[in-house]
């Protein structure tokens, strides 16, 4: 499995604006690729936010995220997406993973 992981500072005071976008990006995003994806909140800076978006395959992901980046309304969401960050977009960090195994998947002895 594929795992995208992002970190980024939100305005506090823009918390509702945020979820609206990223509801409207999942919906864009289903519609050209199967994922998963949640996104959690610091308890102790709530500003500070990680998303993670889990995919099939990399391949499977690569394949659809140029469709998904020519997406006009997707282009509009994301620069709403970066007006809403503490520093602008040099706020946001993405990093790539592999899931070698799941816990829940494991049998319990």
């Amino acid at each position: 499995m594929f795992v995208k992981v992002y970190h980024y500072q939100i305005q506090p005071d823009r918390i509702e604006e945020y979820l609206d976008i990223q509801k409207k990006s999942a919906e864009i995003y289903a519609s050209y690729i199967d994922f998963h994806s949640f996104c959690i909140n610091s308890n102790q800076d709530k500003s500070k936010w990680i998303e993670i978006s889990k995919y099939k395959d990399e391949n499977e992901y690569r394949r659809s995220i140029n469709l998904i980046n020519d997406n006009t309304e997707l282009k509009q969401l994301f620069k709403e997406f970066s007006s809403l960050l503490v520093n602008g977009e040099t706020d946001l960090v993405e990093e790539e993973y592999t899931m070698k195994f799941n816990f829940n998947d494991m049998a319990l002895n």
